[in-house]
């Protein structure tokens, strides 16, 4: 048998061994948790990506993950968001590059991001019997390019949308279609009831 101060450091070392596994199984935070604070507690009001936390967090299952500095990443979007909590930030283009969209910072495209946006939620995920607003992510592309981007316009729901016929007042819905396919996801083809 072994002398009770090898036991004892044995027992010791076991117990080290699991606090350091449960330790390092926690301290790994979810990317979208993550991101979904900061975008909810430093952009608010109207600079407010979403309208309510399950929306972000939805959202956030439809974009990509990867490095700070890559475009159309949740990585990038949640150092933005942290950034618009800095001093001398520019909160505006901050919450901007954090919302859904990327504000032409986190994908510089915005007409891109926002179809391929609209092909993981309104394309790929049709509701039975509904016609999903564009045939493809491409041809989305080629309508939605036809539609006005206000450069200087809302990216979030905080601010008025109804009656702009602009790919913001489409954003707008496409956050919406996280709550409900119908009727939102038909508000963000080419021709819409709502954005006209």
């Amino acid at each position: 048998m072994l002398p009770f101060s090898m036991r004892r450091f044995l027992v010791l070392a076991a117990v080290a061994a699991l606090v350091a596994c449960v330790s390092d199984s926690t301290s790994t935070i979810d990317p979208c948790v993550s991101y979904c604070d900061a975008v909810f507690k430093n952009c608010t009001d109207d600079l407010a990506a979403y309208s309510e936390r399950p929306q972000c967090n939805e959202m956030c299952k439809f974009i990509p993950s990867g490095a700070d500095d890559d475009e159309d990443t949740i990585e990038c979007r949640n150092a933005h968001a942290r950034k618009a909590a800095e001093p001398g930030a520019d909160k505006a283009r901050e919450c901007k590059a954090a919302s859904a969209y990327g504000g032409g910072v986190c994908g510089s495209n915005v007409v891109r991001v926002f179809c391929k946006r609209v092909e993981s939620i309104c394309i790929k995920e049709p509701v039975n019997g509904v016609q999903p607003p564009y045939a493809s992510e491409a041809d989305c592309e080629e309508s939605a390019s036809k539609i006005t981007f206000d450069a200087n316009g809302p990216e979030g729901p905080k601010q008025p949308f109804t009656g702009a016929d602009t790919i913001n007042c489409r954003m707008n819905h496409l956050i919406l279609a996280l709550d409900g396919r119908v009727p939102h996801c038909s508000h963000t083809a080419l021709t819409s009831d709502v954005c006209k």
